[in-house]
Parts: C-alpha cells; sequence; structure tokens
C-alpha cells in the first residue's frame, strides 16, 4: 500500500498504473452492490463475508468482471475456489467464493 495516497500496489506501482485501463475498484459499481455473482472459467462465484486487506504478493490477476481486474492467490492453481475483488485503495479486496453445486441424488 502507498502510505501517501493509500492505493493498493502491485509490484511496486499502484494497481491503476499496473493495469491502466483495464481495472477499477468494485465499490461502485452495480453488480458489486447488489451482490450479484461472478460466472469465470464456467463457475460461480458469490461474494463472501466482509472486504479484508490482502497484500498483492499474495495475488496474481485472474480475470475480469465489470470493468474490474480481480485476482485469485498466487500459487492458485487452474480452478481456484476463491477470486479476490479490489474494493477501493488501501489492498481491501473483497472474497467471492465458489459456488460448488452438486447432481441430484440418486436412490
Amino acid at each position: 500500500m502507498d502510505p501517501s495516497t493509500g492505493d493498493t500496489l502491485v509490484e511496486g506501482a499502484s494497481i491503476r498504473e499496473v493495469f491502466a485501463n483495464q481495472t477499477e475498484y468494485a465499490a461502485a459499481k452495480p453488480w458489486f452492490v447488489n451482490n450479484e455473482p461472478i460466472t469465470w472459467e464456467r463457475r460461480v462465484y458469490t461474494k463472501y463475508g466482509p472486504p479484508r486487506v490482502v497484500s498483492p504478493s499474495q495475488l496474481r490477476p485472474g480475470g475480469h468482471h465489470g470493468g474490474v481486474v480481480f485476482f485469485v492467490e498466487a500459487n492458485a492453481g487452474a480452478t481456484p475456489e476463491v477470486i479476490f475483488v479490489p474494493t477501493r485503495p488501501g489492498c481491501e479486496f473483497h472474497w467471492y467464493q465458489w459456488e460448488r453445486t452438486t447432481g441430484g441424488v440418486r436412490g
């Protein structure tokens, strides 16, 4: 985090510089405010818990949703269970967890 601006830093540069014209923070986005799920890689992710501060060094870009770059854990496999959506400056991210669904019960 940049102490002078409170902006989230990725490898020493602000998140806006690193992902210029690719991202904004999600806090004011209608899809975020309305608690809409994110569909990515044929999985549905829903908002989980309160926003949390996460060090960007622990994350890597995962994809985009509604004008916002979201992140996954740096060591996450191809199908992460959690994605991290930047909500506002200060390394604040909201977690979205994969909604696991199972098929019908046979019997």
